[in-house]
């Protein structure tokens, strides 16, 4: 069940959002600087592209990643209000998935 608002900590998170989330939060991109959605989904195998784009729509749908319109791209960012939950969302998930790493040099 998707909850949209600002409580992102209470909810559960797939291995491929978690994956987004740290490629998004390994280049700092907190808006205003953004990056093409497609890029995000770099480093996904394709034959589970459609789940990583799915599980991108989520985190858009529930305002943790926000839509940027950018010369005809579909680019993302974090809103740094969301920064720190973020970091907090991949700590949780750091010891359970090797792919979240290095966080203390997230900046």
């Amino acid at each position: 069940m998707l909850m949209v608002g600002t409580d992102f900590l209470a909810r559960d998170y797939s291995e491929y959002e978690l994956r987004i989330l740290y490629n998004i939060c390994r280049q700092s991109r907190w808006c205003p600087k953004h990056i093409n959605q497609l890029h995000l989904l770099n480093g996904i195998p394709t034959h589970n592209k459609g789940n990583a784009k799915k599980a991108l729509q989520d985190l858009l749908k529930i305002n943790l990643l926000q839509h940027y319109n950018s010369d005809g791209r579909d680019d993302c960012c974090i809103p740094k209000k969301n920064r720190d939950d973020a970091i907090k969302i991949l700590r949780r998930y750091e010891k359970q998935y090797s792919f979240i790493k290095y966080l203390e040099y997230i900046s």
